[in-house]
């Protein structure tokens, strides 16, 4: 149940009651999920009727609290929400090893989404990396595949970025006989912002 006053429909329909749960915020601080947020704490509540930030809780509705814990998930030093438990039975209260027992199981929680949110970064690094090595091969396309000869001197070319991709770009453009104009540009920058104003430009 909702740890603050809702509308008097929500306190007698249980679908009522999700849904607005569901779309309303609580806001960092206010309540006691929002304070467990905010301070990064677990709390207890063993008797609900005698703490004030429950007086919401009436035990002629649905709203009825009589116990309560609250136990951030907390990874890399970020609050990502809360685990929080209740007894709605009268005069039934958690005890000190129900709220070791939930920190407990909070951290090992926190581990595991840590690890899946570690996970999922290396997906999309190497994902990215795929896709840094395909605009590189792109991009050395656009480059000349093979360079005039000339009977006065000889040219040779060499270009190799340093984030896969570059906005460094040169061609050589054939005038006339044995003439020729040299192109060599180079893109402020790195990496695929650069290599996009290089294609654009090319």
């Amino acid at each position: 149940p909702p740890l603050a006053p809702v509308p008097a429909l929500a306190k007698v329909n249980t679908a009522a009651l999700k849904r607005y749960f569901q779309e309303t915020p609580i806001p960092i601080g206010e309540t006691i999920l929002g304070e467990a947020v905010k301070s990064g704490q677990a709390l207890l509540v063993r008797d609900a009727r005698e703490d004030p930030r429950l007086g919401a809780n009436r035990e002629d509705d649905i709203l009825f609290v009589s116990s309560l814990i609250a136990v951030p998930l907390v990874v890399s030093k970020r609050v990502l929400g809360v685990i929080s438990t209740l007894k709605r039975a009268e005069n039934r209260h958690f005890q000190d090893t129900d709220f070791q027992h939930l920190k407990t199981f909070a951290e090992y929680a926190s581990i595991t989404i840590d690890n899946l949110y570690t996970y999922l970064e290396v997906l999309e690094k190497r994902q990215m990396e795929r896709e840094v090595d395909i605009a590189a091969e792109i991009q050395q396309k656009l480059l000349p595949g093979e360079l005039p000869r000339l009977s006065s001197g000889s040219l040779a070319a060499h270009s190799r970025p340093a984030r896969g991709v570059s906005g460094d770009y040169y061609d050589v453009l054939p005038l006339d006989q044995d003439k020729v104009a040299l192109l060599v540009c180079d893109v402020a920058g790195k990496g695929i912002p650069a290599a996009l104003i290089m294609s654009t430009f090319r």
